[in-house]
């Protein structure tokens, strides 16, 4: 999102509409959204604020088994699922699906999969001679932080003998990389998500040394994901969550998608709700369904369209709306040949450096196993020629400078499905896009703007949300003086001065530089002015049970 503009260089709005409309418009990407909320709020208003301490009583936890057959690998996931108040609706709950790349772990003990086994004595044969210069720490047995974690995993890659005999989870086993997790509960009130960060809440007093130090969520706008999972909730929409196979890894393209895991697991998933199960799943309404993704999320929310629109979701799905949090197509980041319109002849040594610091390897796209040292050309995504797709046609002789592989998403496209059948775009679900304004660190800086201006083009209606340029050092707990942000507990922090909180240099280290020091994550998940407008996006999708009464309230 690339967008300059704020609330301070567009028309003013009277106070009195702004409580009318109930949506926070600071920061807001140039004008298409005020103009599109304008025309949504007219329909209905957004519900009463929901209070901060606002925590869902009606809480579940369950296995739902995506069709393991014997000798495959485990595909049953554990799910968070939180219903609003009330009896249920006639058709089932409308709900918002949230795609995780960090998971929550179990608030009451609920597994669903075995451990892993053991490497085999094979692959600990090979191993073992390098426990002393792999294992990381001075003394070859520091494993107790991530760090020394993936500092033996990027060692152990580098042995070709090795890597051919184990397996990932071998490796993984041996490092002692454990599963990440949140530091706080699924439903929790947003406050929790910061507390740890800054225990004391006064200016200054970030605690690296906590599980915050250790955590990117609550440093990319954690806070605002809770509130809006609140404001959802609070609304009559159900917010399912669930975790990937693996961390950060959705099978959002082919053959992944029809050799891999996740389309038996949401095959199985849909197949419960409606009645199909028993529980409280069964509740939901398959017909109704908001699919959410945070970067690789956000690119597995437009595969699953692609595969609603392809026939290979359970009958009866409905996708009716996308949201796409700093992401967009599920084509962005292909190498040529597989990368598409501005991306078609992009450079595939540049892009995502920080993955390529991670292990060596290149972090996007089919790069992923060719082993590369970093170009050091675009370190983050910026609208610096080459480094995104923004104002790029490509290489040629408008633009000489490819753009970067790793930060490119194409133009003028969204799904495959609907550049093979054009005809069909009136039957695209609508959009709502989030992202950075001036940089992100891990995606296109353009990733949102190109799908959200791609369905706009074809007549689809979006919504794209930019943090502005003024908010982005503090998005993560908002600004003091930014109406939608009111109430929220954490906005003194922003108050710290920072004379150089550069995302290029500080992008790896959260909070950074020190305890002086607020510079939030760039690669946004949510943002105060985002909150409101989500909230409006959704209940402008969801269908209204026309008998009223024992149903959803009608906002």
């Amino acid at each position: 999102c690339p967008a300059k503009t704020s609330l301070r260089a567009m028309p003013r709005f009277d106070g009195a509409k702004k409580e009318r409309l109930g949506l926070a418009v600071r920061g807001l990407c140039g004008a298409v959204i005020v103009g599109l909320h304008v025309r949504m709020a007219q329909a209905f208003a957004t519900p009463a604020p929901t209070p901060w301490n606002y925590v869902p009583s009606r809480q579940f936890e369950l296995c739902v088994d995506g069709n393991t057959k014997p000798g495959q690998f485990n595909n049953s996931r554990l799910l968070q699922l939180a219903l609003p108040e009330g009896p249920t609706p006639s058709g089932g709950w409308p709900v918002m699906i949230s795609l995780l790349v960090v998971p929550f772990g179990s608030t009451n003990g609920t597994s669903c999969a075995p451990p892993p086994p053991p490497p085999t004595p094979q692959c600990s044969a090979l191993l073992q001679p390098l426990a002393r210069t792999c294992h990381g720490g001075p003394n070859g047995s520091d494993t107790n932080n991530h760090t020394a974690e993936y500092a033996c995993l990027r060692c152990v890659y580098e042995n070709r003998s090795v890597t051919s005999m184990c397996k990932s989870h071998e490796l993984q086993q041996w490092c002692n990389v454990r599963s990440k997790v949140r530091s706080y509960s699924p439903w929790a009130p947003p406050q929790e998500v910061l507390s740890g960060c800054f225990p004391g809440n006064v200016p200054g007093d970030y605690a690296s040394s906590t599980a915050c130090g250790q955590a990117f969520d609550p440093h990319a706008g954690a806070f605002w994901e809770q509130r809006y999972k609140q404001r959802l909730l609070d609304s009559d929409i159900a917010v399912l969550l669930i975790s990937p196979y693996k961390g950060d890894t959705w099978d959002a393209y082919e053959p992944a998608w029809s050799t891999g895991l996740d389309r038996p697991f949401f095959e199985a998933l849909f197949s419960l709700f409606n009645g199909g199960s028993t529980g409280p799943v069964g509740t939901l309404d398959r017909g109704t369904v908001f699919v959410q993704g945070w970067s690789a999320g956000a690119q597995m929310v437009s595969w699953l369209i692609e595969s609603q629109f392809r026939g290979h979701l359970y009958t009866g799905t409905t996708i009716v709306g996308g949201l796409f949090m700093s992401g967009g197509s599920h084509a962005c980041y292909s190498n040529p040949p597989n990368a598409i319109g501005v991306c078609a002849d992009c450079d595939p040594t540049c892009g995502n450096e920080q993955s390529r610091r991670f292990l060596g390897m290149a972090g996007r796209g089919n790069s992923r196993s060719r082993r590369q040292a970093p170009s050091g050309r675009c370190p983050i995504s910026t609208i610096t020629p080459g480094c995104s797709s923004c104002n790029s046609s490509g290489s040629g002789v408008n633009n000489t400078v490819k753009p970067c592989c790793g930060y490119c998403c194409p133009n003028d496209f969204a799904e495959q499905y609907f550049a093979d059948f054009p005809e069909q775009w009136p039957r695209h679900p609508p959009a709502f896009l989030i992202q950075m304004s001036s940089y992100d660190i891990n995606a296109d800086l353009c990733a949102g703007a190109n799908y959200h201006t791609t369905l706009t083009r074809h007549g689809v209606a979006s919504t794209l949300v930019c943090v502005s340029e003024d908010d982005e050092r503090c998005f993560c707990v908002g600004q003091p003086d930014d109406p939608a942000a009111a109430g929220a507990p954490y906005t003194q922090q922003c108050l710290t001065k920072i004379p150089n909180c550069n995302p290029a240099t500080e992008k790896s280290s959260f909070f950074a530089g020190n305890q002086t020091t607020l510079c939030c994550l760039g690669h946004t998940m949510g943002f105060a002015a985002m909150v409101e407008p989500l909230l409006a996006f959704v209940l402008a999708n969801t269908p209204r049970d026309p008998g009223g009464g024992t149903a959803m309230r009608n906002y």
